[in-house]
């Protein structure tokens, strides 16, 4: 079964490596698909949610300034790998509580919530993709796979999540919900961070060959 998922993860590698700016462009296209249909759907809540200022905690020693705000992180800014990084991991613990899957509400919830840090980690991964691309050194290397460890908690968490929704939304009469949850949905993760580390090092060494 380890093996069958390493082969896996080595497939899903090979393929983002030959049409790694076609997937990029797919992929920004359906977070801009998805936050269409949310905004349609469930306007205040997105709206609250995309333009609240991240509380960071700064080094300070007066309590209240250290409740001070970051700006809010907007798709087109600069990509803060620490700040990004940071941010998704105080927002992976707010997810809201699911009790009934087929609830099209409780879906559309949490599809706020998942959105913004998958964002986050998908605008990380590109960069980092495109450093080592474009510069190929171990550093680099080591960079992407210290990233693709830090997100694979996300996937772990939401996949299964992702797919239990899809189960009952394939029923569902908002043809949009099973759209965007069918996508969601058809992804694979590993609960092994060695065969992370081994499809990054596949990943990278696939690179390294188109490069030559």
């Amino acid at each position: 079964m380890t093996n069958f998922i390493i082969l896996l993860l080595f497939i899903s590698s090979f393929q983002f490596s030959i049409s790694n700016r076609k997937q990029n462009h797919y992929d920004q296209k359906q977070f801009e698909e998805i936050i269409e249909i949310l905004k349609i759907k469930f306007t205040d809540e997105l709206e609250e949610l995309i333009s609240t200022n991240y509380n960071i905690e700064h080094h300070n020693d007066n309590p209240k300034q250290s409740e001070n705000y970051e700006s809010e992180v907007d798709s087109n800014d600069h990509v803060d790998i620490k700040l990004w990084n940071k941010l998704n991991e105080k927002d992976m613990k707010k997810m809201p509580v699911i009790d009934d899957y087929s609830d099209e509400a409780m879906a559309m919830q949490w599809l706020t919530w998942y959105i913004p840090i998958e964002q986050r980690h998908s605008q990380i991964t590109t960069l980092l993709n495109w450093n080592y691309e474009t510069n190929i050194t171990e550093e680099n290397q080591a960079a992407m796979t210290a990233q693709n460890l830090i997100r694979s908690p996300f996937t772990r968490l939401t996949l299964p999540i992702a797919k239990k929704f899809n189960e009952h939304m394939k029923y569902s009469k908002d043809d949009d919900l099973k759209r965007i949850f069918g996508r969601l949905a058809s992804g694979i993760v590993s609960f092994n961070d060695d065969d992370v580390k081994r499809a990054s090092k596949l990943h990278g060494q696939l690179e390294d060959i188109y490069s030559t």
